[in-house]
């Protein structure tokens, strides 16, 4: 997995979440506070940030477009386990 470097002055996060095993839900949030405050309680399975809004909302909808098989595959691809990446910001303490 690529190391990733989180910056609070991120302009935009892309994110993909799982409420169960079948629905995944991408999203589009301008801060890491509130994607955070909206993937509490849920299984983060991806996520990349942004420095301009036109490059998150493109990813956005390239990830939409992608069939439900492909989707999987992308996401394993950057989430061989399958882990819940929240943990990865379990020690963050943003307050938006």
């Amino acid at each position: 997995m690529q190391t990733k470097v989180l910056s609070r002055d991120s302009f935009c996060w892309v994110y993909i979440v799982k409420e169960n095993k079948e629905t995944e839900e991408i999203g589009y949030s301008p801060s890491l506070p509130r994607m955070l405050a909206i993937c509490r309680g849920k299984h983060l399975t991806y996520y990349r940030q942004f420095s301009h809004p036109v490059d998150g909302v493109a990813h956005k909808l390239y990830l939409q477009n992608l069939s439900a098989e492909s989707l999987m595959h992308f996401v394993s691809y950057y989430n061989a386990d399958g882990s819940n990446l929240l943990e990865e910001f379990q020690f963050i303490n943003y307050h938006s």
